[in-house]
C-alpha cells in the first residue's frame, strides 16, 4: 500500500510534463502535499535517527541565510544564480524595487538606467529620474538591470548588455536585480 501513494505525485507531475506551457510551479502545486506523504512515512521509518534532525536543521540554516528575500529564493542547487534555472514570475515580480529605491538614495544616486520588471509607480517609491537603458549600448553613471530582464534581452541577442562587464562596482538587490557603476 505504501508503494501506491509513493506513485501519487506522477499523477500530478506526468500531465504536467506532457504540456507545453511552463509558467513555473504553480502548475504542480498539488504535488507538495503528495510529495509530503512518502517524506513523513521516510522520517517516521528513518535510520539513524539524527539524519531528520540534520534535515531540519539545513532548512533552518538556509531560511536564515537567505533572509529577507525569501520570495527570489531557489536552493543551495541554484549556486546563487536562480536565473538559470527560471526567470518571469518565478523569480522576478518587481519585489526588489523598493530596496532598489533604497539603495539609490544611500548612494546619492541622482539619475539611473533600467531595465527592470515593474509595475511600480517609480516616483512614488523613491527612485531617482530614469531612463530606459539600451541593451546594446553602455550608459555612463548607473544601471539597474533585473535577471528576467537580462535572460530576455540575452535571449534574444546573445551579445546584450555586453557591457555590464566593464563595470566598476556591482551591487545585488534583492534576489533579482544588480546595481552597475558604469565608467
Amino acid at each position: 500500500m505504501a508503494w501506491r501513494v509513493a506513485l501519487l505525485p506522477l499523477a500530478v507531475m506526468l500531465p504536467a510534463m506532457a504540456g507545453s506551457i511552463n509558467l513555473g510551479v504553480r502548475h504542480v502545486l498539488p504535488i507538495y502535499p503528495l510529495l509530503a506523504l512518502p517524506a513523513g512515512y521516510a522520517v517516521v521509518t528513518l535510520r539513524p535517527r539524527f539524519v531528520p534532525a540534520l534535515l531540519v536543521a539545513w532548512q533552518l540554516t538556509g531560511s536564515a541565510l537567505i533572509h529577507p528575500n525569501y520570495f527570489g529564493w531557489f536552493n543551495e542547487l541554484a549556486l546563487g544564480h536562480p536565473e538559470t534555472i527560471a526567470i518571469e514570475s518565478n523569480l522576478d515580480w518587481g519585489q526588489d524595487m523598493v530596496p532598489l529605491a533604497r539603495a539609490c538614495q544611500q548612494l546619492g544616486i541622482q539619475r539611473i538606467g533600467l531595465a527592470v520588471v515593474s509595475a511600480s509607480d517609480m516616483d512614488r517609491i523613491g527612485m531617482p529620474p530614469r531612463y530606459e537603458l539600451d541593451r546594446r549600448v553602455a550608459p555612463h553613471g548607473w544601471a539597474a538591470v533585473s535577471a528576467d530582464s537580462l535572460m530576455h534581452a540575452r535571449h534574444e541577442y546573445p551579445r546584450a548588455f555586453a557591457w555590464l562587464a566593464g563595470a566598476r562596482r556591482v551591487i545585488p538587490v534583492g534576489s533579482s536585480i544588480k546595481l552597475y557603476e558604469m565608467p
